[in-house]
């Protein structure tokens, strides 16, 4: 798909083809969607050049330069960290109630990042059966209702229980101290400069048995730092950082399936692993449905698929710390969970630590003990702050995005209506965004 684009708008520049694509909307509402999307960082770009996370935003826009009577966007999240995220909830929510001289307009959104959907929803409905064989819609349900309902896999209004397994996210905030905890590595000062970019890391102590969180905006150097610590990338020279004296795995941010190898091949030269025993069926590759492609080629995989299989390849090593960037990409609701418990259960398992990147607020505050939160001016500079315990650095990155979330006082999970607020201040909880 990408490489007909590629050559429809060969030589032409991200703005150019925007331009001539543009159903004459109204230019306060084109206006916002080039601001909130932030086409004009790549408005000078060809299509070739631009990230994933780019492409995303710049297919968004093409979208929603034409008229329409609905829009219909399919897993708008994709690659796109958590400040885009709320920008584009923020676009949809103009967009339907008709921006300026634009009409109202209906806006139907599939999407699997449950904080998000609930940022931007009216009403859910649910989509359920079995994989690959039939499917079958609900009825329209409030946003909360919907979310919850999804989660207890009960319609109760239907009496219909389409999934026997409950899922509840956990409601402690990590207040786990850490002063006396075994300490598994330090890093001092790190920089990484490229041609138009530079990252300066400042020290830091990744203590053993927990599992890092990494957050912040795209273009604000997580991977690259992930890259360091895994030992693709050379710090530059008088960083304080001579690797993880460790056994690393590392799953990276973009996955390929260029090769021919059966997805079994594949995860045994990844890990120099030949245990398929039933222990490893069992808490690992059933949980994620692996199993059954262990004999299907890679490059026959759906991204959902790829990316579950990258993730085995990465937890069925061997290590002492396990590397993740942005583990969730392309998995849907039930997937992320299952992820971040299998994470968590492994690296219990083999006495290690784990370091995600994550974009997903909701499974990221399910998973993680400590936040490192990377900031700065994307694709120019970044920095980080921490790593903090999480309460503090959940809350000071929600305040970096200007939005606080409360937990639902059923599930756990974070909502925008009541319960425990992450985003709370000193002086009092902050106003919740408003549309």
């Amino acid at each position: 798909m990408l490489r007909v684009l590629f050559e429809k708008y060969q030589g032409r520049t991200v703005l150019e083809i925007i331009n001539s694509e543009n159903d004459d909307i109204s230019s306060k509402f084109y206006q916002n969607i080039m601001d909130y999307l932030d086409i004009h960082a790549i408005s000078e770009r060809l299509l070739e050049q631009c990230s994933g996370g780019e492409l995303q935003r710049f297919a968004i826009t093409m979208i929603l330069i034409k008229k329409a009577d609905i829009y219909v966007i399919d897993e708008p999240c994709t690659f796109l960290d958590v400040q885009k995220r709320i920008k584009l909830a923020q676009l949809f929510r103009a967009r339907a109630l008709g921006f300026g001289s634009e009409k109202p307009c209906p806006v139907l959104v599939v999407e699997h990042d449950l904080a998000i959907l609930d940022y931007i929803s009216d009403v859910i409905q649910l989509f359920y059966g079995e994989p690959h064989e039939f499917g079958i819609i609900s009825k329209p349900l409030t946003t909360r209702k919907g979310i919850n309902t999804y989660l207890d896999g009960y319609l109760k209004t239907e009496n219909i229980e389409f999934r026997e397994t409950k899922y509840e996210f956990k409601i402690s905030s990590s207040g786990r101290t850490w002063s006396n905890a075994k300490i598994f590595a330090q890093y001092g000062k790190i920089s990484k400069t490229f041609e138009s970019f530079n990252l300066n890391v400042d020290p830091g102590t990744i203590y053993a048995s927990e599992i890092l969180g990494i957050v912040g905006e795209n273009g604000c150097g997580k991977s690259t730092f992930a890259k360091i610590i895994a030992g693709e990338y050379e710090p530059d020279i008088g960083s304080e950082f001579d690797g993880i004296p460790a056994i690393v795995s590392y799953k990276p941010q973009y996955i390929s399936q260029n090769t021919s190898q059966s997805v079994r091949d594949f995860i045994i030269e990844r890990t120099q692993n030949y245990n398929f025993s039933e222990e490893m069926l069992r808490v690992l590759y059933r949980p994620l449905g692996i199993n059954d492609l262990f004999d299907n080629p890679l490059s026959s995989l759906s991204g959902g698929e790829l990316q579950r299989v990258y993730i085995c390849s990465c937890l069925a090593k061997k290590a002492d710390l396990y590397l993740l960037d942005e583990p969730s990409a392309y998995l849907d609701v039930e997937e992320r969970i299952h992820i971040g418990q299998i994470i968590r259960t492994i690296t219990k398992r083999n006495n290690a630590v784990a370091i995600c990147i994550e974009h997903d607020i909701q499974i990221a505050d399910a998973l993680i003990d400590r936040v490192l939160l990377f900031t700065g001016k994307p694709g120019i500079h970044g920095k980080t702050v921490g790593p903090l315990n999480k309460r503090e650095g959940m809350n000071l990155f929600l305040e970096t995005i200007d939005v606080s979330f409360r937990r639902d006082p059923k599930s756990g999970r974070e909502q925008r209506l009541s319960g425990q607020l992450w985003g709370v201040s000193k002086n009092g909880p902050k106003k919740k965004k408003k549309f």
